[in-house]
């Protein structure tokens, strides 16, 4: 039996997830494929891809494309949170799609 969350309404706690790690590690970009390591015990790929998309889309990271080093025609995606994500994270800006989880 999977453990790994489907439903939509999961999205936005994944996108908090993901931005508050990367607001964690800030200035350090960060590569996909990191990132989804990270997450694949609890989401699918395909979802992890989107909600990075997502937080690209709306500006809270930004996201770089480079030539693998040792693989010809591949690419590697590096993300780093944004001041727009790092303020989403802080509260001091609010997004429906986006659940910044908050510390007690």
């Amino acid at each position: 039996m999977s453990n790994k969350i489907t439903t939509q309404s999961r999205q936005p706690v994944l996108r908090g997830s993901i931005l508050q790690f990367l607001v964690e590690v800030y200035p350090e970009r960060v590569e996909e494929l990191s990132i989804v390591q990270i997450k694949y015990e609890y989401y699918h790929y395909a979802d992890i891809i989107k909600a990075l998309e997502y937080l690209a889309d709306r500006g809270y990271l930004d996201k770089d494309e480079k030539d693998h080093p040792a693989r010809l025609h591949e690419k590697v995606r590096l993300y780093r949170a944004t001041s727009q994500g790092i303020d989403l994270v802080e509260g001091t800006t609010k997004d429906a799609g986006v659940c910044v989880e908050r510390g007690l």
